[in-house]
This record gives C-alpha cells, sequence and structure tokens, in this order.
C-alpha cells in the first residue's frame, strides 16, 4: 500500500468516525428533549435494577396510589422514565406534583401535563412552558379546561391539529377547524372520539 493510497483511507474514516459520535450524540440529545421510546420498558429495567418487587413496579405503572414516602423516594431518582409515571399519577401530592412540573427534563414535564387530575391553575402554568411536547401532551388531556386549549390553540398554532383531535373533550371550535383543514390524520382521530380505534 502507497502512501497515498494509506493517507486516502485514513482521510475516509476520519469523517465516518465523526459522523458516528455526531450521530449517537444526536440520538442522546433527542432521548433528553423527547425521552425514552419505550418509557415502561425503561422504566422497569431501571426499578429492578435497584432490587424493587414487580408488584410495587407494576403499581408505578399503572398510576396507582403509593405511599408519600414512596413517591418522594421515586422522585429522587435521576430516571426521567420513572419520574415520568410519577408526575402522571393523579394521586401524586401537590407539592409534589409541582416540583415535576418544574422538572428540568422535558419528558417528566410530559407527564405532568397529562396528569388526570390537573387543575385550572397547574394547566395555565404548563400552558407557558417553553416546550411544544408538553403543550402538545396538554391539549390532548381531557381534564384540560377548554379555555386553555383554545388558549394554546391561539398562542402556538405551529401545534398539530392531531393533537387537539386526540382529546376526546376537544373543543367544538376546534373540531370545525379541523372539518375544514385538510388534515386526514386529526380528522381521523376525530371520528373515533379522540381514542385509538
Amino acid at each position: 500500500m502507497t502512501f497515498r493510497h494509506h493517507i486516502r483511507r485514513v482521510l475516509v474514516v476520519i469523517p465516518c468516525c465523526a459522523l458516528s459520535v455526531l450521530f449517537i450524540a444526536g440520538c442522546d440529545a433527542i432521548k433528553q428533549s423527547i425521552g425514552p421510546r419505550l418509557p415502561k420498558k425503561e422504566a422497569t429495567t431501571y426499578l429492578v435494577s435497584l432490587g424493587v418487587s414487580e408488584r410495587f413496579i407494576q403499581q408505578v405503572l399503572d398510576l396507582k396510589d403509593l405511599e408519600r414516602e414512596q413517591f418522594e423516594w421515586l422522585i429522587a431518582h435521576s430516571n426521567a422514565a420513572v419520574r415520568y409515571f410519577i408526575a402522571k399519577n393523579p394521586s401524586l401530592p401537590k407539592d409534589l406534583y409541582y416540583k415535576l412540573m418544574a422538572d428540568p427534563d422535558e419528558f417528566v414535564r410530559q407527564g405532568a401535563a397529562g396528569n388526570a387530575a390537573i387543575d385550572m391553575k397547574e394547566a395555565v402554568i404548563l400552558s407557558h412552558d417553553k416546550s411544544m411536547r408538553v403543550k402538545g401532551v396538554l391539549v390532548g388531556n381531557p381534564s384540560v379546561d377548554e379555555f386553555v386549549i383554545l388558549d394554546i390553540r391561539r398562542q402556538n398554532p405551529e401545534i398539530p391539529l392531531v393533537q387537539f383531535a386526540m382529546n376526546r373533550r376537544c373543543p367544538e371550535k376546534i373540531k370545525h377547524e379541523i372539518s375544514i383543514s385538510g388534515d386526514s390524520e386529526a380528522k381521523y382521530w376525530l371520528a373515533n372520539g379522540g381514542t385509538e380505534p
């Protein structure tokens, strides 16, 4: 192999390695922003590694009522998938819920936005979240007041209509907007009452 051929090979290999590193870094950044692809699996794996019983893990995933100390213990862990399920739990004490509403991880805040026990004040706070994904979950939550949903639509027209259509209590004004739009996916969801057929 000549020196010139060797240099040419190195010049091809280095950019490929750099692209691989950038791709892996990009995937990690995406995971940070939108959360794990399989949150139940990730939360289960993490809790198993802590030696938690299967019964307790199922209670966490099924959003069952837990003792305050259990909620606090789970919130203290670094695993975003676990905190996501805790934020989504309607039995979570309000002071702990507020803590997760302000979690630095966007995916955890999405759990808070999907909480069935959300009240008007909490929905208004989350409607000002910097993340469009958090707002997208919020508009799909049937427990969120129509006023908040309409305000999010007015201020964030870039949120896809399908996010609103997934809400079985989608406001009439947005239903009308969907009906005259060309958004077939939103129409599909709306026709099925906001639930997956």
